[in-house]
């Protein structure tokens, strides 16, 4: 299944995706798209990190089928309106089922961004780091819920990890 929905979401204007033997590889293209709508009803918690990529890479993005986060952890619908407007991008319109923001070339934030410690949250939050700007998150312990090795795994990758107590 995952194959067949990320071969429209994943082969996009932004992004290749190769899949090989022990996963997936994942190129950035030059990105040219300014605008794009995707249907998460099938995929919704996937809904997270397209909406936080698009808000850092200054796309405006309608994201639908976002129904069932609003039953998890937390509101993760709300959340994401929440954070994605801390980093700079605009909200643009907030359904039940849909979430219609405008991106920003320079997300970052200034305070912790408010994770409302759910997992999900926290990586996608932390990977809007990707632009540069420095991202600081609460509650980073939740990550061992589904990916206990995330921040060693992102410091592997380049990134600068600091926790304070």
């Amino acid at each position: 299944y995952w194959r067949d929905w990320s071969s429209d979401v994943c082969s996009s204007d932004l992004i290749t995706t190769e899949f090989v033997e022990d996963g997936i590889i994942i190129r950035k293209k030059p990105n040219t798209l300014t605008q794009c709508v995707a249907e998460f009803s099938d995929v919704p918690d996937l809904a997270i990190p397209f909406v936080f990529a698009c808000a850092g890479a200054g796309i405006s993005m309608r994201a639908n089928g976002l129904d069932t986060l609003r039953i998890k952890e937390c509101d993760r619908v709300e959340a994401m309106r929440e954070i994605v407007h801390d980093l700079g991008a605009r909200v643009m319109a907030l359904e039940k089922n849909a979430l219609h923001i405008e991106g920003t070339q320079t997300p970052g934030c200034a305070r912790p961004l408010n994770t409302y410690k759910d997992h999900r949250l926290v990586m996608a939050s932390a990977m809007c780091a990707v632009t540069g700007n420095a991202v600081q998150v609460n509650d980073p312990q939740h990550v061992s819920k589904s990916y206990p090795g995330f921040w060693n795994d992102l410091s592997a990758l380049g990134f600068q990890v600091n926790f304070e107590n």
